[in-house]
């Protein structure tokens, strides 16, 4: 029996017991009941104990009830939140990320609760939402914020992270197949957008990046990917031209000394699934978190039937531990491991990936001065130091092959083999101080440098009549690229309703390859920016912000032959791509609503892209790498949600974006078309599953670059249908993604390659 076939039936097994479970387990257990206390409702306000700020998008929750789930809710813009609890005897626990969390009986809830800041180490970007002012290692810019939770990814079986970012604002997502999904930002992706994992860069190995950074990312273990909008951002360097997307795993657990967490995911589209578990655990000063998983699935199915070498597996080892050196330092280790195996890519030919192995080291240290300050008071100027040390090491070995026919070739046949293998290493590290000059003023600054390490070879031997000729491609020749960058952001408070922000950074830039002459270049960035509130709950934006992309080593140096037939060459001499971006954002903010649009434009000088020069090598037409334009991408982003009751809550995004190359008035390639997503979760009652119908659209897109090879997309509309319920420590989620069995595909996604047909899907995770 064939792997796809065994995965295909293990698939529809697992998918016939999820859906039979909620319907037991609803016969079974019985409703929440409050077991003797009467219920009442907590109001409070969350604030910062030193500065006495507010704290928005804190996190309450309430004990659960029996059979049920915990009640769970946000604070607003002003701090503010209210929750429903089951009695007085209750429990009501406040998290933030930064701080230390507190639980409290309902009956001794004060009217202000004062969370004590907790060491914060370099994992996170930010934790605030476009419209808040918080506390965190991202302090002190006014870029748009969008955040995919841990709830999503869990309700959504996607095999790949990329595509359960699907409906995040200002994200779109590529597809090749059931691996490699990639997200773009504003109509801009691969390396002008900044991928990292716990604040660690992640850099491909393939030449072509059949890996982009979300590839080799398991989805069972994030709590939640953070994406932050548009260039500016000081604290991240090159590549944030599109913006920076952060992915942080699920972290160490605060309330119990041994916890854990098994879970398995099936769906029949893309016949297979996955299964893992993670255990947490704390004794005094020390916590760990493991997690272990693995997927296996086959070639994916669509209405028009299956597509071929689109199966994958793969394996994820994730270890962590945290060491508390007192109140108020941290250290953190981690350790992770990427194996994939057998992994089908039908957006690129007949290629497929056997090998694709990553492993991560990275450790973190962070240092909290104001932890004992519940009265306010200035405790001098450094308010804390955080540092990063990380090493990423990536291994990739692809094959592809290919036989034309005698017609296509004057009445010879060709079969042509490739065999490449390449590797990427990079280390980096990262010092950066939280300073309070003055009470209305926060100030982070600091050094970070990175060196990336890059070798690749490809084999392609071509069989044809008459003879056999080899040819060897040293597609990365030892290339060295090191960048060592300082930089500061600031925050002021002009005034109770206005918040101002400025930043800055300077990078020193070295390239190196073997063969090749050194080049040293300096690149300035930064950002400033105004946030004003209204009436407690409304805001607006405007920011301005530079941002930069160091040339990649396939652009620089490479000699890459590519499924097209022409032969890609490198400039070593390319110049530094930058973007100067403008925006305006306008929301509000309430407990219930959250309303934003931004509107932005970003000019982009020294666009890197690929022209025909016309010559030839080894017969072969050559593609050349060259800054051919200024280029220029505009466009809107909105995101709404409201809940209308604990019983009902809905949530919608759009977004379009606009490329022009300005030299030749033509479009930008991958550009995706206006794209909108509207979704309601209905909770009946408390022993009923919630239900969510979902539907996303996209409008057809004409505007193509034809001399790279695009091809316009036509529009699509689908729906998916989702529904779970938790019973006790177990979460069930049952649907169908593509309801109506559609055909489409996105236009970022390779050509002649849909997506999915109807894919019913179940997911459980039983926890203790």
């Amino acid at each position: 029996m064939s792997r796809e076939i065994l995965a295909g039936r293990i698939g529809v097994a697992l998918l016939w017991l999820g859906l039979a479970l909620p319907f037991a387990f609803s016969v079974a257990l019985p409703a929440a009941s409050s077991a003797g206390d009467a219920g009442r409702v907590v109001t409070a306000r969350v604030l910062d104990a030193v500065s006495q700020e507010p704290l928005a998008d804190a996190a309450a929750s309430t004990d659960a009830p029996a059979g049920g789930k915990a009640a769970a809710v946000t604070t607003d813009a002003a701090g503010r939140f209210t929750i429903a609890v089951l009695g007085d005897s209750s429990h009501v626990t406040v998290r933030r990320i930064g701080y230390r969390p507190i639980t409290l009986r309902a009956d001794a809830v004060p009217e202000e609760i004062r969370l004590q800041r907790a060491p914060l180490t370099l994992t996170s970007i930010t934790v605030t939402a476009s419209a808040t002012h918080g506390h965190d290692v991202a302090e002190g810019s006014h870029l748009a914020l969008s955040t995919t939770s841990r709830e999503t990814i869990a309700a959504r079986p996607a095999p790949s992270l990329a595509e359960a970012m699907d409906g995040t604002e200002a994200v779109s997502t590529s597809r090749p197949g059931s691996w490699g999904a990639k997200a773009f930002v504003r109509g801009l992706g691969g390396e002008r957008v900044v991928v990292l994992l716990d604040g660690n860069r992640l850099n491909r190995a393939c030449n072509v990046g059949m890996d982009g950074g979300l590839a080799t990312v398991n989805p069972d273990n994030i709590e939640r990917v953070e994406v932050l909008s548009g260039p500016g951002s000081t604290l991240y360097g090159s590549g944030n031209v599109g913006g920076v997307v952060n992915i942080v795993t699920r972290a160490v657990r605060e309330d119990s000394p041994l916890a854990g967490e098994v879970r398995m995911a099936a769906s029949s589209a893309v016949p297979g699934g996955r299964a893992g578990g993670t255990l947490w655990g704390r004794h005094d000063r020390i916590a760990f978190t493991t997690s272990l998983d693995a997927a296996s699935y086959g070639d994916q199915r669509s209405p028009t039937g299956t597509i071929a070498a689109s199966s994958f597996r793969d394996a994820t080892l994730d270890a962590s531990g945290t060491y508390g050196l007192g109140l108020s330092h941290r250290l953190d280790a981690r350790v992770q491991r990427y194996a994939g195996r057998d992994i089908g890519y039908p957006g690129s030919g007949d290629a497929s990936i056997p090998e694709e192995d990553r492993l991560l080291l990275a450790l973190d240290y962070g240092w909290q001065a104001s932890r004992d300050t519940f009265d306010g008071a200035k405790r001098g100027v450094v308010d804390g130091v955080t540092a990063k040390l990380y090493r990423q090491s990536v291994d990739h070995h692809m094959t592809m092959a290919m036989v034309k026919p005698p017609a296509k070739l004057g009445g010879m046949s060709m079969r042509m083999e490739t065999d490449a293998r390449s590797n990427t290493e990079t280390w980096g590290g990262r010092a950066q101080a939280r300073l309070v000059p003055a009470h209305s003023v926060t100030l982070d600054a600091g050094v970070e440098a990175t060196q990336l390490n890059a070798e690749g070879t490809r084999w392609i031997e071509r069989q044809m009549t008459g003879g056999t000729t080899t040819m060897v491609l040293r597609t990365w020749p030892g290339v060295r690229v090191a960048d060592v960058g300082a930089f500061a952001q600031s925050m002021i408070k002009v005034a109770p309703w206005l918040d101002a922000s400025a930043g800055g950074r300077l990078d020193d830039v070295v390239r190196r390859a073997d063969g090749f002459a050194t080049t040293t270049e300096w690149v300035p960035s930064g950002n400033a920016g105004l946030r004003a509130a209204f009436a407690g709950e409304y805001y607006a934006r405007v920011g301005a912000g530079v941002g930069y992309r160091i040339p990649d080593p396939t652009e620089l140096y490479g000699l890459l032959l590519r499924p097209d037939g022409y032969l890609y060459t490198g400039e070593p001499n390319l110049e530094t791509e930058t973007s100067w971006n403008v925006e305006l954002s306008v929301g509000r903010a309430s407990q219930r609503t959250r309303v934003s649009a931004t509107l932005f434009r970003n000019r982009i000088t020294d666009f890197i892209s690929t022209v025909v020069t016309g010559d030839t090598i080894s017969g072969l037409p050559v593609r050349k790498y060259r800054n051919v334009a200024d280029a220029r991408v505009e466009g809107v982003t909105a995101s709404a949600s409201f809940a209308a009751s604990p019983r009902f809550e809905c949530r919608a995004t759009a977004g379009y974006s606009r490329g022009e190359n300005l030299g030749t008035g033509g479009p930008l390639p991958s550009i995706p078309p206006l794209e909108a997503t509207v979704a309601a979760r209905v909770t009946p009652g408390s022993s009923w599953p919630w239900i969510e119908p979902e539907w996303a659209a996209a409008a057809e897109q004409e505007r193509v670059d034809v001399t790279q090879g695009e091809a316009s997309t036509a529009g699509f509309s689908i729906v998916n249908l989702r529904m779970g319920r938790a019973f006790g420590g177990t979460n069930v989620t049952i649907g169908a993604e593509n309801l109506f069995d559609a055909s489409y595909r996105h236009h970022l996604d390779p050509a002649r390659v849909p997506r999915p047909g109807r894919n019913a899907f179940v997911k459980i995770a039983q926890g203790w």
